[in-house]
């Protein structure tokens, strides 16, 4: 079981990555540049990051539509946690986190649980925030960074609706346009240019 408090004061809502920082508690925002199926509009939460090891992140923004209990053999206490798609890698494995935002000390309180069995407790703090990701993403030492500095990812600072994402599937286009209006036109660009 793994508990972190991220609380990340960042200037002017975007992480200066030039130093080696830690980056945990941070989201990642695909930029429109950024054309990875894996990863093309997609909003990240970093549970981990160390500079001299990498980093481990959930996809947030891409639902599946279904519950853990409908699509893996889980206790009954975990059946009806929703199902998100988390990276690509090993996506035949399930992790079971809770994420929620506090207001004081302002940030995100994460959990993971490792032991699905019936005899798991999850406190009702605990209960709000439970989503299921099937499979992760991850990042070689180095590698993330070297993806900010190509102008993959935005680094920003986590926010109520980021973390509770309300509605997935209109969170990246809401997002990039909140951070700087002109990067509304490339949302509006089609995946194929032959269909504008």
């Amino acid at each position: 079981m793994l508990t972190l408090l991220a609380s990340c004061p960042i200037s002017g809502g975007v992480r200066n990555h030039s130093s080696p920082i830690s980056l945990t508690g941070s989201v990642l925002v695909a930029t429109p540049a950024l054309k990875d199926p894996y990863f093309r509009r997609t909003i990240l939460f970093l549970p981990y990051h160390n500079p001299e090891e990498g980093a481990l992140g959930f996809v947030l923004n891409r639902p599946l539509h279904k519950t853990i209990g409908e699509v893996f053999p889980t206790p009954s206490t975990f059946s009806p946690v929703p199902l998100f798609y988390g990276g690509p890698v090993a996506p035949e494995e399930v992790s079971i986190a809770s994420l929620r935002w506090v207001e004081r000390p302002r940030g995100v309180k994460f959990q993971s649980f490792t032991n699905f069995s019936e005899s798991l407790d999850v406190s009702p703090g605990w209960t709000r925030g439970l989503r299921a990701f099937a499979g992760y993403s991850g990042w070689n030492r180095g590698q993330l960074e070297e993806e900010i500095a190509a102008n993959a990812w935005f680094l920003i600072q986590p926010n109520r609706d980021l973390i509770n994402m309300p509605h997935p599937n209109s969170a990246w286009k809401e997002t990039i346009c909140q951070m700087n209006p002109i990067f509304k036109l490339l949302t509006e660009v089609p995946d194929d240019p032959s269909l504008n």
